[in-house]
């Protein structure tokens, strides 16, 4: 990292985003460290990925973003292999492929001047400028990195060692809402969010369109905490459609969406994307807009 910066905002910028991948990987590495490599390579089910497989996965993102997205060096990722691959890699050769391609991409990011992180360039299929590219790479890798220490606490139980506990201290600690009342917007903070002229009321009945894959029990779940709501199962092969219907969006699409023209029909109101990363749906027009977006980050619980 070039150090020279560090007391300009470019600096800091590099910085602040080292810092994020170190410590993404601390976590990731901490958690890989108490496996064996049968335990990398368990899958919860058939149809779910192993710990092993979200390693190659990350490094997949980060060399396809960060490496290549910055630099315009050829991009020959296969993603889905990543999910598919049964090579059963020792522990150490995945961690080494892993920190060689964030060392890589840490390089590649403390290279960047400001005309660099300003410049449009093409990732995936989406037209990103560089602060994008690094903030949806970045964030993906800190999801992952949480979906990863929630895989081992349950193949691990009351084993699992943890990196850092605080200490309480009771008799001081200012009293206060809980972390989840913290963390969880009212539904008058999404709506204010979207008015021009103060706090607006909450939908009353609100159609939500929904693209994973949803299971009879999370409609159940729906109807029961939202029977007011329109629920849509739109699936991959329906959601480039059925968007448009939506005032609140749960899922991940995978299909082409035309987000600039969601984005000026002006009835989407949030994105909740049942991924960690959010580069299916991050895009300028959805970022410059007033569309709430939430990521599944930490939030490794049965998707509902």
């Amino acid at each position: 990292m070039h150090r020279s910066d560090s007391n300009s905002w470019i600096g800091r910028f590099h910085f602040a985003t080292v810092e994020q991948l170190e410590l993404s990987l601390s976590v990731v590495r901490h958690c890989v460290d108490q496996l064996s490599d049968e335990q990398l390579w368990m899958r919860p089910q058939s149809d779910m990925n192993s710990i092993a497989n979200l390693l190659l996965h990350i490094a997949g993102n980060l060399r396809q973003w960060l490496i290549c997205g910055l630099t315009d060096q050829p991009d020959h990722r296969r993603r889905q292999a990543e999910f598919d691959d049964r090579s059963l890699a020792t522990q150490e050769q995945l961690l080494r492929a892993l920190s060689d391609t964030v060392a890589q991409a840490i390089e590649t990011i403390s290279k960047q001047t400001p005309e660099d992180l300003e410049r449009v360039r093409r990732v995936q299929e989406f037209d990103l400028d560089g602060f994008q590219t690094i903030q949806n790479s970045t964030s993906h890798f800190q999801g992952h990195a949480q979906e990863i220490v929630y895989m081992t606490r349950a193949l691990l139980g009351d084993s699992y060692r943890f990196r850092f506990v605080p200490q309480e201290n009771s008799d001081t600690a200012p009293a206060g809402p809980s972390v989840s009342q913290s963390l969880t917007p009212s539904p008058e903070t999404v709506s204010a969010k979207h008015s021009t002229n103060g706090p607006s009321q909450p939908l009353p009945s609100p159609t939500i369109v929904l693209c994973y894959p949803v299971e009879d029990r999370h409609l159940t779940l729906y109807e029961q905490h939202l029977p007011e709501a329109t629920i849509i199962n739109a699936g991959q092969e329906g959601v480039g459609q059925r968007i448009f219907e939506a005032d609140l969006f749960v899922g991940h699409a995978k299909v082409p969406v035309d987000w600039a023209r969601v984005v000026e029909q002006g009835r989407l109101r949030l994105i909740q994307s049942s991924a960690a990363g959010l580069d299916h749906c991050l895009v300028p027009s959805v970022i410059e807009s007033e569309i709430a977006v939430c990521s599944a980050s930490g939030l490794f619980a049965n998707q509902v």
